[in-house]
């Protein structure tokens, strides 16, 4: 079911009791929702700076600016931002973080509002009830984070590169540090030969993860123990350009952003049979899942997509 048609590269997407939530990236876009079953759109925000990836509580929704320098006509590349907006819009966005370079990701807890600093290299959190643009704490720092998550007071996160091997390659890892802060970052899993870890989802005893094979020439979906591991479990092989994963109670779903075959897949949370929920995907980028369905944005077809869980 198409929820949404004739978006502008739709990207991050939520879901929360009953309504989805999505970002356009572009210059000047939008923040949007809509009931879960179709219905009107509402617009939360408008001329937002790239807006990226997105999460929402019970009051409000919280999104990236990425400030696209590299985009035809972007930004300067420092005025990434983190935004706040009650769930029914109107009025104006609250700047949780500002003169930030790339904010790529974002994830809550009850107190913070967790982002991955890509460009600038940083992971950060600032203060959900902050009315202006708060301080941020800085809990890690050389790092190329992707995706983030938390879970009982740990923050994990992917780095995408970071790790100069003796070839010249710079390799993923997969990190975490106290959601307080005040130690150094965990390494819980490092590439010996591949460089690129993308996506992120936490259970209660397992990280699940999609990065690059150890060739380079395809990616994969994988997990590690929360502790961390050096030899991960390969979920899925084979993918094309496996990106963004989320999870239920039993099963983790993905999408595979190839433009001309990706794919959203779905395997069960211990590895066993791939499903492929839906083919020719146009660029699928984000994903988020509840009790009645499976959403994801397709950046390419500009559409925003509800599916029924297998």
């Amino acid at each position: 079911m198409a929820l949404a048609c004739n978006q502008t590269t739709p990207s991050g997407i939520a879901v929360h009791k009953g309504v989805v939530y999505w970002t356009s990236y572009a210059a000047g876009s939008t923040v949007m929702s809509e009931p879960v079953a179709g219905g009107p759109i509402t617009t939360i925000a408008t001329n937002q700076d790239y807006p990226y990836a997105i999460a929402v509580d019970d009051n409000n929704v919280y999104w990236t600016n990425y400030d696209d320098q590299y985009a035809p006509g972007g930004g300067s590349g420092t005025s990434g931002t983190v935004m706040k907006m009650p769930l029914t819009g109107g009025g104006t966005p609250v700047t949780l973080a500002n003169g930030l370079s790339g904010p790529t990701a974002i994830a809550l807890d009850a107190t913070n509002v967790y982002f991955a600093n890509s460009v600038g290299g940083t992971v950060k959190s600032v203060a959900i009830a902050s009315t202006g643009p708060g301080t941020a704490t800085t809990l890690a720092m050389a790092q190329t984070p992707y995706a983030i998550a938390v879970s009982n007071g740990v923050v994990y996160w992917t780095n995408y590169g970071g790790t100069t091997g003796a070839n010249g390659n710079s390799y993923a890892s997969i990190m975490s540090v106290p959601s307080a802060g005040g130690t150094a970052p965990t390494v819980l899993t490092q590439a010996t030969n591949a460089e690129g870890a993308y996506g992120i989802a936490v259970s209660a005893t397992t990280i699940y993860f999609t990065a690059q094979n150890n060739t380079g020439t395809a990616t994969q979906v994988e997990s590690i123990p929360l502790a961390g591991s050096a030899s991960p479990t390969i979920i899925a092989s084979g993918q094309l350009q496996a990106t963004a994963i989320t999870l239920d109670a039993t099963n983790l779903y993905w999408t595979d952003w190839d433009p001309n075959v990706g794919t959203v897949s779905s395997s069960p949370l211990a590895g066993g049979p791939i499903t492929v929920l839906a083919q020719k995907s146009d660029e699928a980028v984000g994903i988020a899942v509840d009790a009645t369905g499976l959403y994801y944005t397709a950046a390419g077809g500009g559409r925003v997509w509800r599916l029924t869980p297998p």
